[in-house]
């Protein structure tokens, strides 16, 4: 798939979301809770993907450091 399809995606579901969770209503109060459901279902989200990103990033950097740190004593042992 084109990274451009996941521009077009991510543009695409930004406009129906939030018309599917914010609805017309008369009482703007009840506008104003549908808002809150929104924002804090983004904000919960964003945050569960930087907990991912942050979370692969350690490990893939864990990774690379005792990678190194082995090819450093194996090298050392054969000099």
């Amino acid at each position: 798939m084109c990274k451009y399809m996941y521009v077009q995606l991510g543009v695409a579901i930004g406009f129906l979301l939030p018309t599917m969770i914010v609805k017309n209503h008369d009482n703007l109060d009840d506008i104003g809770q549908d808002l809150s459901v929104m924002y804090y279902s983004v904000a919960g989200f964003t945050t569960v993907l930087l907990v991912l990103i942050v979370l692969c990033k350690y490990n893939k950097v864990t990774t690379l450091t005792n990678y190194t740190k082995q090819m450093q004593s194996h090298h050392h042992c054969m000099s």
